[in-house]
């Protein structure tokens, strides 16, 4: 091989290993590699609009109180990811309202995760801190 092209070879590898290098540093600097919550065993995936799935009631009350707020942030806090967590409507669930003693079209809403089965939402319900409000099968409502 000449002088010549072993120069050429040389000066190309040399770009594209600097081209790659600089593209693979810049891309980690503007978006740093941000870390997933793995899923809780159980937890379901999707909602299903009259689906069954067994809800974990962390929390029950008047819209915008401080009890579904704090359990917004423990759901938010959890080493692991959960399907729900935020307030909603205790109506949307159907079967929830008369387990937890509410009469249906109150206005009360619930901070709930969902699991496939009984075992797994009593198997997360143990990790809280505090105790939920219920454990119970329900109809998911509300899902479109």
């Amino acid at each position: 091989m000449s002088k010549k092209t072993l120069s050429f070879i040389f000066t190309l590898l040399f770009t594209v290993s600097f081209a790659f290098a600089g593209a693979k540093s810049s891309k980690n600097k503007a978006s740093p590699l941000k870390k997933t919550k793995p899923m809780a065993e159980g937890s379901i995936t999707e909602f299903v609009q009259g689906g069954e799935a067994w809800g974990v009631y962390i929390a029950v009350d008047k819209p915008g109180s401080k009890s579904l707020k704090s359990a917004e942030t423990t759901v938010a806090n959890l080493p692991v990811a959960v399907k729900g967590g935020k307030s909603g409507d205790l109506n949307c669930d159907i079967g929830a309202a008369e387990a937890l003693g509410y009469e249906l079209n109150q206005e009360y809403q619930a901070v709930v995760t969902y699991f496939q089965t009984e075992e797994s939402a009593k198997k997360f319900a143990s990790t809280l801190k505090t105790p939920p409000k219920g454990i119970f099968k329900v109809n998911t409502g509300c899902a479109d």
